[in-house]
Formats: structure tokens, C-alpha cells, sequence
């Protein structure tokens, strides 16, 4: 069983860029050999490496890197081979004092050129993080901003790598009395689409642990392509705590400490309220200076609590998070985390006034650890093993609070004991099952207006071999099983019931600590596609258009689980397979999280919706016309 707070599966080439990039993190700290040319090991991603795939011819890349500018070569530089269709290994070498490089034992493919060195524009500046974890990649931009190296196998490429300097931006960051700001973490965004997106430059540490101002208080970022860009300081705050650190889980929290004393240039508390910065290639946008705001800061304190004995959780992790504005946090931090101490408590300090949300995740996702005994020196001995019933998995739990001109003390977070649901997945036609399948339970409300709302503290789970699954620590209320099935495969979900429900339609109630056994899943390799491009009203690729398909029967408009998605990618292609039935098909030009899905949206809407009936394997074409911005 794991939990998840939104869907994260990374498209390869993002998780082969994360490793890549935490090896990085790792060597910089250690002096690289300035001789000739070298060849790094290969690094090849574990799920892939489990699959065994099968080797691929392999050749020799070689060249030389200049700046486009000046033609001057770019000595003792990185430079990679990022895959475009990853199988999860990259290559890498190193550029001499000429700027050559060499790098053995590349398998055939199509690559992107990479040089890792400050100030140039490389392929991570063009991917949107967010966008990379939904895995929604833009590809097409990217293949715009640089070459590929097609890679055969057989012949040896020779390569001229000419690297484009980008822009920068540059200033000053004081406090409201003048003195300079220093060790305060400056955080970019690039204005996309009307919206501010978190991306990388390169793979120095700094994109990740978060850029910080020097000792007299400036910054610097440089490498940026041409764009509009969002400034903001934050000012970096210890909550203290017991002093443990995060368990392994939470492996990304080591990018750095987090804040919600948040400055958005030129002075505002709310990102609605930044001025964009316009940056062209290779000039630089100084004088950005930012002036922290003054502010009431206050405490937020409270214990988290078992519901079934009201003893208090020790180790138990609480985040709290801003309800008003995203994150501005180094881009892999967990975000304003802290641990409860051994009488449970929690305590965040200097916390600005606004809309929160406390999350509470139970020690080691569930295994109850309770207060021990004041004033015990030594370690109990261990006890004599006894037979005991199997300890129930707690719950995750998200309590709203809002904080005004005081202190929030004495707050109780009480986590459930969450039940069990579990159940069988099963091919129709006694046909084999497809590999890698999910189980993911999706909470409803009734109420809810955004699929984003949907994708907090969902539990899900792989199903077995042998057609079982099982999902532990499932918090009390109504839910809808979503199944995925492996990328490619043409099942679809037939049918999802537990005893005489169908859950298609009608949602599974869960009570708290509840055992469930009886959930049944049929798929049928009967799937249909649908394909085509969605066009501006102008007839131009729409980009990022949502398109969505929900069933005409009303009776499953509760159901989410029943709505056929896919995103258009940048040449406004779309395809989506899944149930053949009769669906209501809308085009979204925002992102379907910020979308108002429900049943009332729906029902407004439909009489204007085109309608499209899919057959049994049929593979129909559809062009759509994305309503104007």
C-alpha cells in the first residue's frame, strides 16, 4: 500500500534527469579532473533495469561546444546526452581546454545535447516541473530550442555543440530597516501560459537546495531563456522541533529549509501581486532589488492524537501549507514539515497571517508510535513475544486553519484508525491480466469543484500477480476505485462492484477502521481510441488544451473515475483510449485541476457539448476546436 498526495509518476527522461541531478549535488563538493575528455559510468534507472531490456547497439559521440555567440569553446564543462524517448540511462563527458569531448558506449536513440555550465540555456529550463510529475512533458518546445543527435549503433557521430547564453537577473535583497538580507533563499518562476511555472536551469546545486543571497545580500541567476519571470525572497525559518530528522520518505525535504515569509518582487505578500521581469537572451535584468516585508508573525501549535485511546503520536509529521499562494520553497523541498515530540506536540514559529492547511501523516505511514515515560533513563527490555491482533494502519488528515493578528495554540489533530479494502481483479473471457495495475481509492464529496481537491491524501496499491489487492490506512467516507492499467495497453474497466453496488456509479462507503473484502474488478481488452488535434478558432495548434470525455448517462457523472482525459501536446495532437460507450466531449483551455467538473458544470453544459458514440476497439479520429481564452 502507499499513499500519495497527488499522482507522481515521472516520465523517465524527468526521473533519469532527478538522478542524474542528485549525482551531481553529490560531486560537487569534489574537485573534477581537468585532463582530457572523460566518460562517465552509465547510469540506468532501477524499474527499468528490472525489465532487463534488451541491450541496444552503442557508438561513439564526439565533438566540440563553443558558445553561439562567440564561437570560444567551453572548457572543462559537462556535457550530457539526454534521451528523448528514455529508457532511464544517460551519458555524459567532460569538454577539454578546447572544448572537446568524447563520450563511449552510447546506446541508438535520438538525444538532446545538454551543456551543464552556468549561464547557458539548456533543455531543463523548458520543462515545467509540475507538468514533468503529471507527466506532461513538453517535448515540442524543447525539440524547437535544440538539435537532435540521432544515434544508430553502428557509426561513430560527430557533433558541434553551439550553447546559447541566456539571460539573468540580478539585485539586492534588505530588510524593511536596510540592512542587507543575507542567506535568504530567491526562488524564479517563468510566466507560461498565464501562470508561474518552477523549472531548473542546470544541474548545479543551487537549483535544487535553492539560490541564496551573499554576504552583502545579492543574488544572481543566470541562464535563463527569453521569457517573463516572477521574483520572490523568502526568509528561511527553523521550527525547531525534537531534532529528528524526516524519515527516508521524505528524502526530498533535504533540498533545503522552507518558509512562508514569502516577498514577491517589488514588494508584495501574494504572488497576485508580482510584477513580472521581461529577460531577453544574454542581457541582464539588474537592479531587481526586493525590500522584505514587515509583517505579524505568529505561533501555530497543537498534538496529534489516536482516535481510538486519545494517546498522543510520537514522530507523526505535520505540514503545514498556504491555502492563498503555491509554494515558493527550494523546487524539491516537502514543504513546512515538522515532527511531533514525544508527548505528540507540534510547533511552527513566525507564521504570517492567511489561509492554511495542517496535513498529518502518522509515524512510518501508520505504525502507531505512542508517549513513552518521562524520566526513563535507560530502554525497556524487550518484551516476551505474545500473540497479538494485526495493529490497524492510522489515517493521513488535513485540518483548514486560519491564522489572525494571534497565536493558534492548543490545537488536536485526531488520525482514525483507517480500514481495510481489499478485493480481485480479474480479465474477461478468463484471459490473462495485464501487468501493472492500480488500485486508487478517489474521495467524493459531492461536493467537490476541482479535480485537485480530489488528489489529497489518496491511497492506492498494486495489484498482485494473482489478480489480488489490498489498501490499508483508508480514512472513514465515500470513494470511487480508480484502476489504471499499464501505458499502451488497450484494457478498459469493465465493471467495478462490492456486493450488489456498482461502483461506476454509486461511490463505496467506508466506515472508520471497517473491513471490506468483496470489491471486485473485470477489465476486457476491448478498448477504445480516440485521436485526433485541437485548433484555436483560427485554425492554429491549441497546446495544453484538456480534453475531456464523460459519459452521456447521467448516472455516472458522479463518478470521475468514468471520465476519459488527455492533454494536448504542443502540435495540439491528443489520443485517449478507455471504455467504448456514448461521451460528452469538452475542451478545456486551463488545466483540468483548476476545472469545475461536478455534476452541475456538467449538467449546464451538456445541451452544447459535442457527442461522440465509441465501439469495441474502433479507433475514431475527432479534430476539436478549443473555446476561445
Amino acid at each position: 500500500m502507499k499513499r500519495t498526495a497527488t499522482h507522481s509518476r515521472l516520465l523517465p527522461l524527468f526521473t533519469a534527469l532527478l538522478t542524474l541531478a542528485l549525482l551531481a549535488v553529490s560531486a560537487a563538493a569534489q574537485t573534477p579532473e581537468a585532463a582530457e575528455p572523460q566518460t562517465t559510468t552509465t547510469r540506468t534507472n532501477a524499474v527499468e533495469s528490472a525489465q532487463q531490456e534488451v541491450a541496444r547497439a552503442q557508438s561513439v559521440v564526439r565533438g566540440r561546444a563553443v558558445y553561439d555567440d562567440t564561437g570560444r569553446p567551453i572548457r572543462r564543462a559537462r556535457v550530457l546526452l539526454l534521451e528523448i524517448e528514455s529508457r532511464g540511462s544517460e551519458r555524459s563527458g567532460n569538454t577539454n581546454n578546447s572544448g572537446e569531448f568524447e563520450i563511449k558506449d552510447v546506446p541508438a536513440g535520438s538525444y538532446f545535447v545538454m551543456v551543464d555550465i552556468a549561464g547557458v540555456i539548456t533543455p531543463l529550463s523548458f520543462v515545467d516541473l509540475e507538468e514533468a510529475a503529471s507527466n506532461k512533458i513538453n517535448f515540442e518546445e524543447i525539440k524547437k530550442q535544440f538539435d537532435e543527435v540521432v544515434v544508430d549503433g553502428t557509426h561513430d557521430v560527430t557533433v558541434k555543440v553551439r550553447a546559447r547564453r541566456g539571460g539573468a537577473i540580478s539585485g539586492k535583497v534588505t530588510y524593511a530597516d536596510g540592512d542587507a538580507a543575507i542567506n535568504v533563499r530567491i526562488n524564479v518562476m517563468r510566466k507560461t501560459d498565464g501562470r508561474a511555472v518552477r523549472f531548473l536551469t542546470n544541474f548545479n546545486p543551487s537549483s535544487f537546495f535553492g539560490l541564496q543571497t551573499d554576504d552583502r545580500g545579492y543574488y544572481r541567476v543566470a541562464g535563463l531563456p527569453p521569457g517573463e519571470y516572477i521574483v520572490s525572497a523568502s526568509e528561511p525559518v527553523d521550527h525547531g522541533g525534537d531534532g529528528r530528522s524526516q524519515r527516508g520518505g521524505d528524502y526530498m525535504g533535504a533540498f533545503g529549509l522552507s518558509s512562508l515569509i514569502v516577498t514577491y518582487y517589488p514588494g508584495s505578500s501574494k504572488e497576485s501581486g508580482a510584477t513580472a521581469i521581461q529577460v531577453d537572451a544574454g542581457q541582464e535584468q539588474n537592479e531587481i532589488n526586493i525590500s522584505l516585508l514587515e509583517r505579524s508573525l505568529h505561533i501555530v501549535s497543537g498534538t496529534v492524537v489516536a482516535r481510538r485511546d486519545r494517546q498522543p503520536l510520537r514522530g507523526a509529521t505535520v505540514a503545514l501549507k498556504s491555502r492563498d499562494d503555491r509554494s515558493t520553497d527550494a523546487i524539491f523541498s516537502s514543504g513546512n514539515s515538522v515532527q511531533t515530540d514525544e508527548q505528540g506536540r507540534f510547533n511552527f514559529i513566525e507564521i504570517p497571517d492567511g489561509a492554511y492547511t495542517l496535513s498529518v501523516q502518522p509515524p512510518y505511514q501508520g505504525d502507531v508510535t505512542t508517549a513513552e515515560t518521562a524520566g526513563s533513563e535507560q530502554p525497556a527490555p524487550e518484551p516476551t513475544p505474545a500473540p497479538v491482533s494485526p495493529q490497524r494502519k492510522l489515517t493521513n488528515k488535513q485540518q483548514d486553519i486560519t491564522v489572525t493578528d494571534s497565536d493558534l495554540n492548543d490545537i488536536t489533530i485526531t488520525l482514525s484508525d483507517g480500514a481495510s479494502v481489499s478485493g480481485t481483479v480479474a480479465a474477461e473471457g478468463s484471459q490473462s491480466l495485464p501487468s501493472d495495475i492500480t488500485v486508487t481509492l478517489f474521495p467524493f464529496n459531492g461536493a467537490r469543484d476541482s479535480l485537485e481537491d480530489a488528489q489529497q491524501n489518496l491511497v492506492s496499491g498494486n495489484v498482485k500477480a494473482n489478480g489480488t489487492f489490498s489498501l490499508d490506512g483508508v480514512p472513514e467516507g465515500a470513494f470511487y476505485p480508480y484502476v489504471t492499467i499499464q501505458s499502451g495497453s488497450q484494457y478498459y474497466v469493465k465493471a467495478i462492484t462490492a456486493g450488489g453496488t456498482d461502483l461506476l456509479r454509486d461511490p463505496l462507503s467506508v466506515g472508520d477502521g471497517a473491513t471490506i473484502n468483496n470489491v471486485r474488478v473485470v477489465v476486457s481488452p476491448d478498448a477504445a481510441t480516440l485521436s485526433g488535434r485541437v485548433q484555436t478558432g483560427a485554425g492554429e495548434p491549441q497546446a495544453h488544451a484538456a480534453v475531456m470525455l464523460i459519459p452521456t448517462d447521467r448516472t455516472r457523472w458522479r463518478a470521475r473515475t468514468s471520465f476519459l482525459s488527455a492533454d494536448s501536446e504542443s502540435n495540439g495532437s491528443y489520443s485517449v483510449s478507455g471504455a467504448p460507450g456514448e461521451y460528452l466531449v469538452f475542451v478545456l483551455n486551463q488545466t483540468r485541476q483548476s476545472q469545475p467538473l461536478n455534476e452541475a458544470w456538467i449538467g449546464e453544459h451538456a445541451a452544447n457539448a459535442q457527442r461522440v458514440m465509441l465501439l469495441p476497439k474502433e479507433r475514431k479520429t475527432l479534430n476539436l476546436t478549443a473555446p476561445a481564452q
